[in-house]
């Protein structure tokens, strides 16, 4: 092999041992960058060790890369000048300089990265700068001067920029084909997303359809276990086996009065706003307490309600539907910062058949399928129709029509649900979706980072709660309570508040089936008595009346007559 052979050689390895180099910094870099943009715990007290590991990496990285430039131009340095006394071609002397300009031109690395803190910029927290070695200089500078003085040199330049020219030009051209090339892939895949979608939609529908009455049924079910629990800011709170309730609060604790649930008794559901707790007993009542003493008093006017078969609250109103469809609210007529905004004008609202409220809005739910709405922050539910399930939470309402599809008013990712074929129940937080399946699982975003959608979160849950906008608090069939996001077991109070939701259910339906035991037995009395005064009998017992007096009196019982 000739010096022209082995000089050309050398200039393709040390290109080669410079890709490399550049590739790995390439990958260090990519996580540099990751880790830097990453917000940098305070309160963990690893603040200072942090930036200090994060400035080392990236000294590191930077020092690695510019190492390697540097020895390439050494290396092939040594290789190259003793083959200068075998007369190597001009072309030859020109791309060993060319390789030296290039590896002392990249040499010149200037890093810098920024950092966070609690959410917040700190700026530029390190930067490097690099420049070639003197020594590298120098090398240059005698390849160039003998590049220079070889008969031959100017012919070679302009040969050599031609072919750049041409090298750049079939560059340019194959990189258009490429970009042609992913286009057409894009276009392609594109089209077969919408196909996919169209087709899973189509699936989804006639899935939706077969299993439509089991849905609404388990929905109907799950929105009576979701009253078991429930939780705002500054309250969580459960409902026991035996009709009591337990709470925790988490500021003014101390304060006499709040947080006392020890008068809840006979509950059937309850709700918690950033004021207070309100609890549904099992006669259509209510009851509330306070859970800081700067709460305003418009929770009492719950205590008056009757006939409430269902609770919703937001942040500072209370909703409750009644057995025959209207509704009754409460809210705070403060006017400093949140104030009120309508959320409880339900007074006009007929053939209800469920309701739902997020932080300053109530939506319900007609016989028709369309929708109710008073107050602010989920526009366009009005405009609903056809709707089967709703749900509620923050500035954010959900509604599934009757042929499966999801409706969502105001802000929130429900890419991080699974189709609505599936769901019998819905919320949000922190600006994400979560849904309950029919089999008991529950899926939304992660809490951090979003890496993945329809991440599973728990199994064997019947009922979801949305606890303000912290987190998620789930009963499960164990009768256990788990939760999800910063909201943590900690907050919750620590009664178990079933052996199982199927003893729960069980006793349910005993007292759902005596109560309609003693509704027919009222009716058949009513029955009976309106025989009995039809025949001119006593409406009580059937017995004949008798004068006494300007009186009728029963022969049999001995009552008066009252009609």
């Amino acid at each position: 092999m000739g010096a022209t052979e082995i000089i050309l050689e050398a200039v393709e390895s040390a290109k080669r041992e410079a890709k490399s180099a550049e590739s790995l910094y390439d990958i260090r870099a990519e996580t540099i960058e990751r880790r830097a943009s990453q917000t940098i715990d305070l309160f963990g007290g690893t603040a200072t060790s942090q930036v200090v590991e994060i400035a080392s990496m990236a000294k590191e990285a930077c020092d690695d890369l510019y190492v390697a430039y540097q020895t390439q131009v050494k290396i092939l340095d040594e290789i190259c000048r003793p083959l200068l006394n075998e007369q190597p071609s001009v072309r030859a002397v020109k791309e060993v300089l060319e390789m030296i300009r290039w590896l002392n031109s990249e040499s010149k690395i200037e890093n810098n990265f920024s950092g966070s803190l609690n959410g917040s910029s700190l700026g530029q927290m390190y930067s490097s700068k690099y420049m070639p070695s003197i020594e590298n200089k120098m090398i240059e500078q005698l390849w160039e001067s003998k590049y220079n003085s070889m008969p031959g040199a100017a012919e070679e330049n302009k040969a050599y920029q031609q072919r750049k020219t041409e090298e750049r030009k079939a560059q340019r051209e194959a990189e258009m084909r490429e970009r042609q090339r992913i286009r057409e892939e894009e276009r392609r895949e594109r089209e077969e997303a919408v196909q996919r979608e169209k087709l899973r939609k189509k699936q989804a529908k006639e899935h939706f359809l077969q299993n439509k009455e089991v849905l609404i049924n388990k929905w109907k079910e799950t929105r009576k276990l979701q009253g078991l629990v429930s939780g705002s800011y500054y309250a969580k709170a459960v409902v026991k086996e035996d009709g009591t309730v337990a709470a925790k609060t988490n500021f003014f604790a101390t304060d006499q009065g709040v947080g006392d649930v020890s008068a809840f008794r006979n509950i059937r559901s309850v709700v918690c706003t950033s004021d207070g707790i309100v609890g549904l007993r099992n006669n259509g009542t209510c009851i509330s307490t306070r859970v800081s003493k700067y709460c305003d008093a418009h929770l009492w006017e719950a205590n008056q309600w009757q006939h409430v078969q269902e609770l919703a609250a937001g942040d500072h109103h209370v909703v409750g539907l009644r057995s025959d469809g209207t509704c009754v609210a409460t809210s705070i007529k403060w006017n400093v910062g949140y104030g009120y905004d309508g959320q409880s004008d339900v007074a006009g609202w007929r053939d209800v058949t469920a309701i739902a409220c997020g932080y300053y809005f109530t939506i319900g739910l007609k016989k028709d399928g369309s929708i109710y709405y008073a107050g602010k922050g989920a526009s366009g539910v009005e405009d609903w129709k056809n709707i089967v399930m709703i749900g509620a939470q923050g500035d954010v309402a959900f509604g599934i029509t009757a042929t499966g599809e999801l409706k969502v008013a105001g802000k929130v990712r429900t890419d991080t649900i699974d189709h609505a074929e599936n769901i019998i129940q819905i919320t949000a937080f922190g600006g994400i979706a979560y849904a309950l399946l029919l089999d008991g699982t529950v899926v939304g975003g992660r809490d951090k980072g979003y890496e993945e959608h329809a991440q599973k979160i728990a199994s064997g849950v019947v009922a979801i709660n949305s606890s303000g906008n912290s987190g998620l608090i789930m009963l499960k069939g164990d009768g256990s309570i788990t939760t999800h996001g910063r909201i943590s077991g900690a907050d919750m109070p620590p009664e178990k508040p079933f052996t199982s939701i199927e003893s729960y259910r069980e006793r349910i339906a005993r007292e759902e089936a005596l109560k309609k035991a003693q509704e027919e037995e009222r009716r058949r009395l009513q029955a009976q008595q309106a025989s009995y005064r039809e025949q001119k009998r006593c409406q009580y017992c059937g017995g004949e009346f008798k004068k006494v007096l300007i009186f009728s009196k029963c022969s049999k019982c001995g009552k008066m007559k009252d009609y």
